[in-house]
């Protein structure tokens, strides 16, 4: 009998505290967890990303085969699949699966009921509460154009001067 793995991933974000998780399971007995918490600034994105990254890293540490990562996140399924995203995080992910055709990434409806997918998300939420902080990453381009923007919206009270 061929042994049936998946591994569900989740990031949540809960008022400004970010956490990101994964659980393996095996013919519906789950195996293994694992929790992250991240930046307070760091976006959910970041943490469905991050928690696809660190599944990969289990599933290449403990030599697992024919396994599935499931997420609930199209937009970071996508970001990994897409050929055209050239930031160096996305692509270490790229790189790790190039060679690793029995790893696929699958997609589930969030809150429809899946037991691994549930699991996933309520660790992703404890993982938000921790205080002691697991990894950060630095402020996304997004990120730190909306700190900058405001400041040039901003009214100015200087006067210009002219020297004519």
């Amino acid at each position: 009998m061929t042994e049936d793995r998946h591994i569900f991933t989740e990031g949540s974000k809960i008022g400004n505290r970010v956490g990101a998780a994964f659980i393996h399971h095996a013919n519906k007995q789950e195996i293994t967890k694992s929790q992250y918490r991240l930046a307070d600034h760091n976006t959910v994105y970041m943490a469905e990303v991050f928690a696809i990254h660190k599944a990969i890293d289990y599933i290449l540490d403990h030599e697992l085969y024919d396994v599935k990562i499931v997420s609930d996140s199209r937009s970071a399924l996508m970001t990994v699949e897409s050929l055209s995203d050239n930031r160096e995080f996305i692509w270490e992910i790229k790189k790790r699966l190039k060679d690793r055709e029995d790893i696929k990434l699958m997609w589930v409806r969030a809150h429809k009921g899946e037991m691994g997918n549930e699991r996933a998300d309520l660790l992703a939420k404890e993982a938000s509460d921790r205080d002691l902080i697991d990894v950060q990453f630095t402020y996304s381009k997004v990120q730190i154009r909306n700190k900058v923007k405001p400041r040039y919206n901003e009214p100015s009270t200087d006067r210009l001067r002219s020297s004519f």
